[in-house]
């Protein structure tokens, strides 16, 4: 497994946000401007990799941001409260991402204010922790 099949496992995970909860899209990194909201991006956070004997252990910790519309406090916190349960749930409803690791789930999130261009957004954004482990293979 590679950290590319594991964001991709991770956008397709999300995906099933884009029916189920109105998601609009799904991106690969900081979106520019002209994009409806809501919408989720994915980007790197940071990451370990441990060697133990014949064992390979690679921990992935992928930021998922959800962006909503910011009119006003009140209408922008009614449309961010329900990602906040909905995008975990996503992720726990397939831990493994269709097979692609052993085990991913989101260990803590954060809520902030984010800016595409001259429009301000909320934002909720959530680390996903993807942990897999493989036989040691040098130099992977």
């Amino acid at each position: 497994m590679s950290y590319v099949t594991a964001t991709a496992g991770l956008r397709t995970a999300l995906v099933s946000l884009r029916t189920a909860g109105g998601l609009r899209a799904v991106l690969k990194g900081q979106p520019g401007t002209g994009h409806a909201l809501p919408l989720a991006f994915i980007e790197a956070d940071n990451g370990t990799r441990s060697i133990g004997g014949q064992l390979t252990v690679n921990t992935y910790r992928i930021r998922v941001s959800v962006l909503v519309a910011f009119q006003d406090n009140v209408l922008a916190e009614d449309a961010l409260e329900p990602w906040i349960n909905d995008v975990p749930a996503a992720i726990d409803a397939n831990a493994t991402l269709g097979g692609a690791v052993n085990i991913a789930q989101v260990v803590d999130w954060t809520a902030d204010y984010f800016v595409i261009g001259e429009v301000t957004t909320r934002r909720v954004y959530f680390t996903v922790e993807i942990k897999d482990k493989s036989a040691y293979r040098g130099g992977e």
